[in-house]
């Protein structure tokens, strides 16, 4: 693959990039794909590392998870199930 990609390049100034790839027989997708700038994921990415960890380190299981107090407080004491967020069942109607 990088020998044809090298004589597309070498050919395309003369003879134009449609016919160097029809001569080598490689797609036009393929060259682009080929001569495009590829980064590592971590040097992509390099920019996140510092707030990622520091979210990391500032958090912890215990803030992450809801507080126990607040869900049982939310508990309807006559059916013993966390009642609905203003959701109403749909009413039946006969047909």
């Amino acid at each position: 693959m990088k020998e044809k990609v090298a004589l597309v390049r070498g050919a395309r100034a003369r003879h134009g990039l449609a016919a160097a790839l029809r001569a080598v027989g490689l797609a036009r997708s393929t060259w682009y794909y080929q001569t495009r700038i590829r980064r590592m994921y971590a040097e992509k990415y390099a920019h996140l590392e510092a707030p990622l960890k520091a979210i990391g380190a500032a958090g912890t299981r215990a803030n992450l998870l809801p507080r126990r107090d607040k869900a049982e407080s939310r508990i309807d004491s006559a059916s013993g199930t966390v009642p609905d967020r203003g959701e109403v069942a749909p009413a039946f109607f006969p047909l």
